[in-house]
């Protein structure tokens, strides 16, 4: 790693330890006790007990095993669970049987943890692949704004929940693919291991389907590897990724939970097709039309989607991470449709694991413009020799990154009210 590398990553890790430390505040709002928490919160008073069941008091190995292992609530997997237990087992040493009772504390510190840290993390490791941390003012910047993504903060605040597990695990299969590269050895199987892992949680790495389809074929055009070995790797691939899903989730060497998993899931799978029973069924209707409003108030203006699409796709062209963004597109094209016309409820959470990624290309267009300035002047005389001035150049690459801040400022404008009005939640 380079000086400015180093200084970069050191920076970034600073800033984010400071955010991370900021969301302590909001975070210790809003549950003082379960009843509160009932009443204040949503999905976090239904998974709550069964992390306080996973570690409450037991009589023998036995019993201890099966609350472990066989937790009960498995709409979300395993590991959301066994992070959450890990958690919390330092307040349970302290505290003894009654930790439970310290529900402000229990859900701080699972809000910071699995929730907060994580998004955290997937930030700076979404920043090293796009600036390989080569420019600290440029990778700054798309650590800010990909932390005031207006979604990715209301992920941040009082929110316990498998979201941003999830996208770890998927930015962690991005960067292994992309130490990878196409070499096919201990860092292709470390990819499956990590959307095997995200499959566990919330079943989103299946979406990496068409782009490990065409990590292949991209490593056969390029004579990377053999047909036969292409093969191998892709079954090898499939059994990795399978084994660390059936390993992520334990309780599924069991016939009980097994089935009621499978049930779960089948009925979750119902449930995101045609929506909840209990509400408005004019709500859930599936198409764009009808996801306008949520991502136009937690990610951005339909302009600004636009303009990064085409700053994704352009990346996918030119510049220095060419196979990245590749990669990105090929699980935003398949992801976003399946929300867009299969999914009836419109909780904007859905959209992180896909929206997070495709916004860390905001910057590809300034990148290409600026390996096209040294050429200005080899360009002398041909057809449309002002579009390679440099000076036209980087008028427009300052255009662009005041559309970006722009769209930066708005988020913020948005954050700050948010943050707020958790704060005032006692």
């Amino acid at each position: 790693m380079t000086r400015i590398q180093s200084r970069t990553l050191i920076t970034l890790s600073i800033a984010a330890c400071i955010l991370f430390a900021l969301f302590f505040w909001p975070n210790s709002q809003n549950a003082l006790d379960e009843q509160m928490l009932a009443v204040r919160s949503m999905d976090e008073p239904i998974i709550y007990p069964y992390v306080l069941k996973m570690l409450s008091p037991s009589q023998s190995i036995h019993e201890a095993w099966g609350k472990l292992i066989i937790y009960g609530d498995y709409h979300y997997g395993y590991p959301f669970y066994f992070l959450s237990c890990l958690v919390l087992l330092p307040v349970k040493m302290i505290f003894g049987d009654a930790f439970n009772t310290q529900t402000p504390l229990n859900l701080m510190l699972l809000r910071q943890f699995v929730s907060v840290l994580p998004m955290l993390v997937s930030i700076l490791l979404m920043v090293y692949l796009q600036t390989r941390y080569q420019s600290l003012i440029k990778s700054a910047m798309m650590f800010g704004f990909l932390f005031c993504i207006s979604g990715v903060v209301r992920n941040n605040l009082n929110w316990w929940h498998p979201d941003a597990l999830t996208v770890l695990f998927l930015v962690l299969t991005y960067f292994f693919l992309d130490k990878d590269r196409y070499k096919f050895g201990k860092f292709f199987y470390l990819a499956a291991i990590c959307s095997g892992i995200a499959t566990a949680i919330k079943l989103q790495g299946v979406f990496f389907g068409l782009t490990i389809l065409f990590y292949l074929i991209i490593g056969g055009t390029q004579k990377k590897i053999t047909f036969k070995k292409g093969l191998m790797a892709a079954v090898g691939f499939i059994l990795v990724f399978l084994f660390a899903y059936i390993i992520s989730n334990p309780f599924m060497f069991y016939d009980a939970p097994r089935q009621r998993y499978i049930d779960i899931l089948t009925g979750k799978s119902g449930e995101l097709s045609s929506g909840y029973t209990h509400d408005n069924p004019a709500y859930y209707q599936t198409g764009p039309v009808w996801w306008y409003s949520t991502l136009v108030r937690w990610y951005g203006h339909p302009f600004f989607w636009a303009f990064t699409f085409i700053s994704l796709v352009l990346g996918c062209w030119k510049g220095q991470n060419t196979g990245l963004n590749r990669h990105i597109l090929l699980y935003f094209i398949p992801f976003s449709i399946y929300l867009l016309y299969f999914v009836a409820p419109k909780p904007d959470h859905y959209w992180l694991p896909v929206v997070f990624p495709f916004f860390s290309a905001i910057m590809n267009i300034p990148y290409i413009l600026e390996e096209i300035i040294p050429k200005g002047s080899n360009r002398a005389g041909r057809r449309f020799e002002w579009i390679f001035n440099p000076y036209i150049i980087k008028a427009s690459i300052g255009l662009i990154y005041g559309l970006i801040i722009y769209e930066w400022v708005l988020y913020i404008s948005q954050d700050i009210p948010l943050f707020l009005s958790y704060i005032d939640k006692v």
